[in-house]
C-alpha cells in the first residue's frame, strides 16, 4: 500500500494526491495544482491493509505552497460513528508500526530530544504526525499510559504540548520505542501542529 489517496473535488475530476499527515479528525496532502478553495468539500477515500477505502467528506481549512507544490489541510465531517472507527481503526494500526507502506509517508521525520511525562523525563522523538507520534526513552511508560509530550517547535520560538495514549512499545537499544496517539485536538493545537508540520516539510 502507497501514501498516495483518492479524492474528488467539488470542482474537477477525481485524482490520486500525496497524503503525508493523517488525525482522526484531518489529513494534509501534498498537491501540484489547487483543486479547491478554502471552506469547499471535496470526498477522500483512505486506504486500508484489507484493501477497501474509508470514505470521508472534508472541508479545506488550510492552503500553503511549499518547494514540492502546496499543501492542503482538510478537516473531516464525519457523521456516522462506524467510520469514526474505521479511521481510528486506521490510525492504531499506523501507530503501532504495522502499517506497511502506508505508515512512513504520513509521519515527518524530526528526531530531536523532548520531554515527557509527569514528573518529566528525556526521550527523543522520531517521527510526529497530526494522529500521533514515535520516540524512544529508557524512561517508565507503559501501553495504556497516558501522556503529556513537549516538543521544540521547528521554528525554534516556542513549545508544543500535546496529549496523548500511548498505543505501543517495542525494546529498542536506547530504551524503547514507543507509540503515541493524541488526544482530540482543540483548534489552536491542531493550527500549530499542522503549521509546524508544513515547516518541516519545507527543509
Amino acid at each position: 500500500m502507497d501514501a498516495s489517496v483518492r479524492i474528488t473535488p467539488q470542482r474537477g475530476d477525481e485524482r490520486q494526491v500525496l497524503l503525508v499527515a493523517l488525525s482522526s479528525e484531518s489529513a494534509l496532502l501534498i498537491v501540484d495544482e489547487p483543486l479547491a478553495e478554502i471552506g469547499e468539500t471535496l470526498e477522500l477515500y483512505l486506504p486500508t491493509l484489507a484493501g477497501k477505502e474509508i470514505p470521508l467528506l472534508g472541508s479545506v481549512d488550510r492552503i500553503e505552497r511549499i518547494y514540492e507544490g502546496i499543501v492542503m489541510t482538510v478537516q473531516f465531517m464525519v457523521g456516522e460513528a462506524s467510520v469514526r472507527r474505521d479511521v481510528d481503526a486506521l490510525l492504531t494500526l499506523l501507530l503501532g508500526g504495522d502499517g506497511g507502506g502506508l505508515r512512513e509517508h504520513p509521519r515527518v521525520s524530526y528526531g530531536m530530544p523532548i520531554t515527557l511525562g509527569e514528573p518529566p523525563f528525556k526521550g527523543e522523538l522520531l517521527d510526529l504526525s497530526m494522529g500521533g507520534l514515535s520516540l524512544v526513552t529508557d524512561g517508565p511508560v507503559a501501553v495504556g499510559e497516558r501522556l503529556r509530550v513537549r516538543i521544540p517547535h521547528p521554528s525554534g520560538h516556542r513549545h508544543l504540548v500535546l496529549l496523548g495514549l500511548t498505543v505501543s512499545r517495542k525494546p529498542d537499544p536506547k530504551g524503547a520505542r514507543v507509540g503515541v496517539r493524541f488526544d482530540p485536538l482543540p483548534d489552536d493545537v491542531r493550527a500549530e501542529l499542522s503549521a509546524a508540520l508544513s515547516e518541516l516539510l519545507r527543509r
